[in-house]
Parts: structure tokens; sequence; C-alpha cells
């Protein structure tokens, strides 16, 4: 079973750009370098692991976001998870459910849950199209793990729902003129979620499958924020003298 990111040795990624509990609205910790704005007034309500941001069941106008890239360019490697469920069912258009965009080599990442005529599906765009599209009803009872990776170098861009590998396909260039990172909506402030979300991060690097299944199953290196830390060789030495 799962367990928050931040209690895992993903916490000590030195690629982890910006990671977000999302536990309450001036939750911007741990990494408080790219705190978000909190826009009309979105609410934290019990979710996956605790609170989570949830954006209510007719969402209109609320989102996260912040007028930066995460200090990750337009062409560099990206992984961006969360986990997401639905509040109520799409009937029409597209949830986005995580974007980023960087005005440094003009390029945007974003997945988002698309009606599409009723033939629902998740769509991971990487290229200003459908990079990726995964045809799935979400529902609003289950809570699903999102993860998405962009190698530049490989140029590919691959969709995981629950870490499972939904399929890949290649890059391209495209002009948002904008530094964003959003959770909710896209980089225009549009197409904005009725859902909920919980335990958001950013990588500058492509997260393995093997490391996206075993944050997913729980199985990654625990990590606990109330150790003693280490000491050096002089401080035992010193300490070990005292007795």
């Amino acid at each position: 079973m799962a367990v928050e990111l931040w209690n895992t040795s993903l916490w000590n990624d030195a690629y982890l750009k910006a990671y977000y509990r999302l536990n309450d609205a001036t939750d911007n910790t741990p990494n408080p370098t790219y705190g978000l704005t909190n826009t009309n007034s979105v609410a934290f309500n019990p979710a996956y692991f605790d609170n989570g941001a949830d954006m209510g069941t007719a969402n209109t106008n609320k989102y996260l976001s912040i007028a930066s890239d995460l200090g990750i360019a337009g062409n560099s490697d990206l992984t961006l998870m969360t986990w997401f469920k639905v509040n109520t069912e799409i009937t029409s258009g597209v949830y986005n459910i995580l974007s980023h965009a960087s005005n440094t080599n003009s390029r945007y990442f974003q997945v988002y849950y698309d009606y599409n005529g009723g033939a629902r599906r998740l769509v991971l765009d990487a290229s200003g199209a459908y990079t990726v599209t995964y045809a799935i009803t979400l529902g609003t009872t289950n809570w699903y793990h999102i993860a998405a990776t962009r190698s530049v170098g490989g140029n590919a861009g691959i969709l995981y729902v629950n870490a499972v590998n939904q399929g890949s396909g290649t890059l391209a260039a495209n002009t948002p003129n904008v530094n964003s990172f959003h959770i909710g909506a896209d980089h225009t402030n549009s197409s904005l979620a009725s859902a909920i979300y919980d335990d958001n991060a950013a990588f500058s690097r492509v997260l393995s499958a093997t490391e996206i299944s075993d944050y997913y199953n729980g199985n990654l290196t625990p990590f606990s924020h109330f150790l003693p830390k280490p000491m050096n060789i002089l401080q035992a030495v010193e300490r070990a003298s005292r007795w």
C-alpha cells in the first residue's frame, strides 16, 4: 500500500523540484520554494492519505497554480504525479489534472480527463496533440494514481495509471509563452476539474517504471523526518568520551 512520498526515499531525490502534500491552505511544505496560489478558495478535505485539495462538485473557478516552471525547462526531462479522484463525472469538455509549461524551449506538458463525446479517456499531451490516449471512465468512487514522464533525449512521453504503462508517444515543441504549473487547470487557467487531489510531485528527471510501481505499492525505502541527524566521526568520538 502506498505511503506519502515524503515518507519514502523519493523525498531525498536530488531531482525532486516541487512537492505538495496538500494537507491545508498553507501547505506549501515540505518544499516551500514553489508555493502555490490558491485561486477562489480551494478547500482541503479528507483525501487519499490525509487531507487533499478539493475543487468541489461543480468547479467553475478553483485551482492551484504558480507562475513558474518549477526550475524545469521545456528541454528538460520531467515527471509529474498525483493521486486524483473525480467528484462529478465528466459530461462535457475536459478536466485538466496537471499542467506544466515552460517558456524556455517552449514546451508544455499536461494530463487531462477528456469527455470525448462520451468515449471518456485520459490524455497525455506532450506535443500540442494527443501523445497518449487511454480509454477509461474514472467514475466518482475510486482514487487513481496518475504519473507522466517526459524523456527529451528519448523523445518520449509515457502515461502511467495506477503504475501501469498505458502508452507512449513522441514529443514536439509548442508555444505556451508562459512559465506555469497548475493543479486542476491548464496553463491558460481553464479546463477546470471537479475533482480532489493528494500527494503531488514534480521531478526534473524521468522516474523509472519500477520507481513508480514501488511508490504505488508502498515498496520504496522508508524515510523518517524524525531521526536524529547523523554525526561525523569527531562528533561520535567526542560523545563517546562522555560515557
